[in-house]
């Protein structure tokens, strides 16, 4: 069984994930922070490959995992090796404080940042709004604690994977500088620059992102 590991971008539902329709893949989705408990987890499931997405938090999620298991395709979307160098950690510690007083409220309003098409945006809120309500606070505030502690900037040239490389030109979230970072970390990849997308690549530019995964994957 070839198996897709899945880490989500923060305040985003499983479905999203799900309409990538990776044919003769398993998704996994990952919904905690434990490395342990994450070996335990795929080791039970015995897969015959492995492969790693991680969108924007779950890019990090991604390259931090990646020396514990033998991965053979990542595709990292919307990266960064460090958060802080795109949002003050002042930004995140309020987002920690107004999920105690209003989750929705706190996801809707970071859900409107993510996109560069507006009328997408409300679109997306349409469709994912009763999603996003359901997400568990304590997971939001974990993946929020994750971006203020995490610092990739030291890590080791890898060299046994090409990976995926995709960013919208208009992300408000990861500037483009910092997801360009990520590529220095490689010797090869693959990497697309997406004209007038904003964050939410999955999203706002779900035919093109997915047929560049698909052409990816059965390279």
């Amino acid at each position: 069984m070839k198996l897709m590991v899945v880490f989500p971008g923060w305040g985003t539902s499983r479905s999203l994930y799900q309409e990538l329709k990776l044919v003769g893949y398993e998704l996994f989705i990952v919904d905690f922070f434990d490395k342990k408990s994450l070996m335990q987890e795929i080791a039970s499931l015995n897969p015959t490959e492995i492969n790693f997405l991680g969108w924007s938090l779950g890019a990090i999620m991604a390259l931090k995992y990646l020396n514990g298991f033998k991965v053979n395709k990542l595709i990292l979307l919307a990266p960064t090796l460090y958060f802080l160098e795109n949002q003050p950690s002042t930004v995140i510690k309020k987002m920690i404080r107004d999920l105690a007083r209003n989750k929705l409220r706190t996801l809707v309003n970071f859900s409107r940042l993510n996109f560069y098409d507006k009328g997408l945006y409300q679109d997306y809120l349409t469709q994912y709004k009763g999603e996003i309500k359901e997400l568990s606070s304590n997971y939001l505030k974990e993946g929020l604690e994750f971006l203020l502690e995490e610092d990739l900037r030291d890590i080791s040239i890898i060299e046994d994977i090409r990976p995926l490389v995709i960013m919208g030109k208009e992300d408000q979230i990861i500037t483009n500088s910092s997801s360009k970072q990520v590529l220095d970390c490689f010797i090869y990849y693959d990497f697309y620059m997406l004209e007038g997308v904003g964050h939410n690549i999955l999203y706002e530019a779900e035919v093109e992102v997915n047929n560049l995964i698909r052409e990816y994957l059965n390279d």
